[in-house]
């Protein structure tokens, strides 16, 4: 996979819209995952992500609760992202947090998409700010 089709991948994420922006759920979940697997990790598992997603939703997000299990499976339908648990998980229906723990649900950037950000070290500033512009976070 070209740098620029990733960069078209993350252009084309689609965002639910809450009082006309967008929810920052799915770009907070990808930046952490570019942490960590820029990090070396491969399979970021729902329990461990929950805590630090609920912080930077806080940060980034609307409203008093987060919900970082909204995208934790819906990100799959973009084409970035894809997940393995106890069961196969639907990415048309959204999961309490709770069940995502009971099914040891876990998530990853797709594998070419990695490959593709670790032989382009800009790559991922590019994504980053693509992010940052389309979701509206500072």
């Amino acid at each position: 996979m070209t740098s620029k089709e990733v960069l078209d991948k993350f252009d084309k994420i689609r965002a639910h819209k809450h009082q006309g922006k967008p929810s920052p759920h799915k770009a907070v979940l990808i930046i952490y995952a570019l942490e960590k697997t820029l990090d070396g990790k491969e399979w970021i598992s729902f329990e461990e992500a929950e805590e630090p997603l609920k912080l930077l939703l806080n940060k980034h997000g609307h409203g008093t609760n987060p919900r970082p299990e909204y995208p934790f499976v819906r990100l799959v339908n973009d084409g970035i992202w894809e997940t393995k648990a106890l069961e196969t998980l639907n990415p048309s229906q959204d999961y309490s947090a709770s069940k995502l723990k009971q099914l040891q649900a876990n998530g990853r950037i797709l594998p070419e998409i990695t490959t593709a950000l670790k032989k382009d070290s800009e790559l991922a500033n590019g994504v980053l700010f693509m992010l940052r512009k389309n979701f509206r976070l500072e």
